[in-house]
């Protein structure tokens, strides 16, 4: 393995360690949600051919752009850049802190991504969406959305609607993630819309 290669793969492990100990314990934003993005984005990246300093900037946001997360709070973004600068300061340098923090900036705005890296962490940040723990993870979210009050969610038609109604307006951006998720989530609508007759058949 290339001195270079080395050097990102033991980077990229000391920082994915530190932010795994900054998460929070909620039912979705947790340690496994942060590892799930980091090493979906390392796939994707390669998958893109994505090179070496570009995935320690990429892995770098995957790993903590969740890390000062809060239910309900509008500046989760901005404390994760801020733990962020707190673990830079003396081991990364100001260009690649100053990228990774506006990949994890550009996750609060959820606008349309205006750069591969960019497209690559939304995609992994959503890849669930195509997956077979898509359903075990919306309930993760569902608890957290019903900590948040929305006490609607807690009628299972409601939820599945307001779920399919996600998977249908969602669109995977970057090739990689299309060809790895698109036929999965088609599965996971198929599945939606059935929870959804049957339900609608027993009012």
């Amino acid at each position: 393995m290339e001195t270079k290669q080395i050097t990102y793969c033991l980077e990229l492990n000391e920082v994915l360690r530190v932010a795994l100990d900054l998460m929070p314990s909620l039912s979705y934003h947790n340690k496994r949600h942060a590892k799930d993005v980091y090493l979906t984005v390392l796939e994707l990246a390669d998958r893109e051919n994505i090179n070496f300093s570009n995935k320690t900037i990429i892995g770098i946001a995957a790993a903590f752009h969740d890390v000062a997360f809060k239910l309900g709070s509008k500046y989760n973004e901005e404390r994760s850049v801020e733990a962020l600068r707190e673990y830079a300061s003396g081991k990364l340098n100001y260009q690649t802190f100053n990228e990774a923090s506006k990949l994890i900036l550009a996750t609060k705005s959820r606008s349309s991504p205006t750069n591969l890296l960019r497209n690559i962490l939304y995609d992994a940040d959503l890849a669930n969406l195509g997956r077979k723990d898509f359903f075990e993870r919306g309930e993760e979210v569902r608890q957290e959305l019903l900590m948040l009050g929305n006490d609607s969610l807690n009628d299972n038609l409601c939820w599945y609607k307001s779920q399919l109604n996600f998977l249908k307006n969602h669109n995977y951006y970057t090739v990689s993630a299309q060809r790895l998720y698109d036929e999965g989530k088609k599965e996971n609508i198929k599945e939606l819309k059935r929870r959804i007759r049957f339900l609608e058949a027993l009012r």
